[in-house]
């Protein structure tokens, strides 16, 4: 188990009350959840004027699931939550976020209560897309497992923002590991749960029959392994470096009856702005923020983002090193993320896309195309119209 300081199993505090109430995804605001509900404009102004930074924070109705598993095992879920400061009111309003540090105790403690090893496989039970909002529609929606899981890689951290979907593919075999770089009181428990969610969501495009090749688990082999086999019906390795569910590439391209491009669309442009929110709410993601903004512009550059940020270019600089990145380094990575986005769009000219993204000649997008792809612009958009609507 990774320990962090100050943990202490049943040494709980009852800090301020947060109450979370209903209400529609996606209005003016994007919340975190620490000690009080601050509106996110408020937030964005504190952030980029040197406030403390709110801590790593995960999307408010993922926990719905972490509640019904601390239900099925007779505890008392609302005790454990309020013990945390958070009062839980169904459905979870789609615009909060709840902090990581609070949502990890709760789990080690139930764990720990429930004396179940195989606490975090039960996710599977009572994981549904909607949990993950409108990027669980999108999933649901997808032409295929492969489309799906290259959203679920993109948008991952709108559920949690170190969270990451990590995908290798060899002879045939597709290899997937869901992880959270960030310490756990049980990180055992944890990715237990990553993997078992995981596993269940693909069962909820593809079927209740899709067949797994393997499954590792970074815990040593429990006593029991039942509630393993039973869930991914496939060879199990315990003990492993690293958590990993693996499929057949056949079955991740097969085409999905329940597949909407349309309906696939409209959910993926709900993320993207929610993302565009919640990026505001630290400094590095306020400069990104600004740099997508005003990339159109044509009169672009590190004065004019800090500008916008009510900091001098030196203090953005010192801010951005304390982020272990520069301003070049995120213009770089945002052209490269939006590029790959616009060239898709086949209504938008190589001029436009040019444009949007700040270059002043379709030769220098063109050569910074090939760099970040490995190919041109116009072969890309080839290979994406090859796909037919595949997005």
């Amino acid at each position: 188990m990774i320990g962090l300081p100050g943990w202490n199993v049943g040494a709980f505090s009852t800090p301020p009350i947060v109450k979370i109430s209903s209400a529609g995804f996606l209005s003016s605001k994007v919340a975190i959840l620490t000690n009080e509900v601050i509106p996110a404009e408020n937030r964005l102004r504190s952030t980029a004027g040197g406030s403390k930074l709110p801590d790593i924070s995960t999307f408010a109705p993922s926990v719905a699931n972490l509640w019904a598993i601390i239900e099925s095992y007779g505890l008392d879920a609302q005790r454990m939550f309020l013990d945390e400061g958070i009062e839980l009111s169904f459905p979870i309003d789609e615009d909060l976020r709840i902090s990581y540090e609070k949502i990890d105790r709760i789990r080690a403690r139930a764990a720990e209560l429930s004396g179940d090893e195989s606490f975090g496989v039960r996710a599977a039970a009572f994981i549904h897309p909607s949990h993950a909002g409108p990027l669980g529609y999108a999933w649901l929606a997808s032409r295929s497992l492969r489309i799906a899981l290259r959203r679920w890689h993109r948008y991952i951290r709108l559920v949690n923002r170190r969270a990451q979907l990590y995908r290798e593919e060899h002879d045939g075999i597709l290899t997937l590991s869901f992880t959270i770089d960030l310490p756990s009181r049980d990180a055992h428990v944890r990715d237990d749960a990553g993997t078992a969610v995981l596993t269940q969501m693909m069962r909820f495009n593809y079927g209740p029959d899709l067949e797994l090749v393997s499954v590792a688990a970074t815990r040593e082999q429990p006593a029991d392994t039942e509630p393993w086999e039973s869930l991914y019906r496939c060879p199990i390795e315990f003990g492993a470096e690293r958590s990993a569910v693996r499929i057949r590439s056949e079955d991740a391209d097969l085409i999905l009856p329940s597949a909407n491009p349309n309906l696939a669309k409209i959910n993926e442009d709900l993320v993207v702005r929610y993302l565009a929110l919640l990026d505001g709410k630290d400094f590095a993601g306020a400069v990104r923020y600004e740099i997508v903004r005003q990339l159109p512009c044509g009169h672009f550059g590190q004065g004019i983002v800090a500008e916008a940020l009510n900091v001098t270019p030196r203090t953005l600089r010192r801010r951005l090193k304390e982020h272990e990145t520069t301003f070049n380094a995120l213009l770089n990575d945002v052209r490269q993320e939006m590029s790959e986005k616009f060239v898709r769009e086949a209504n938008l000219a190589m001029t436009q896309i040019a444009f949007m993204l700040g270059f002043s000649e379709v030769s220098s997008f063109t050569r910074a195309f090939r760099s970040w792809h490995g190919q041109s612009p116009t072969e890309a958009r080839k290979r994406a119209l090859d796909e037919s609507g595949s997005e």
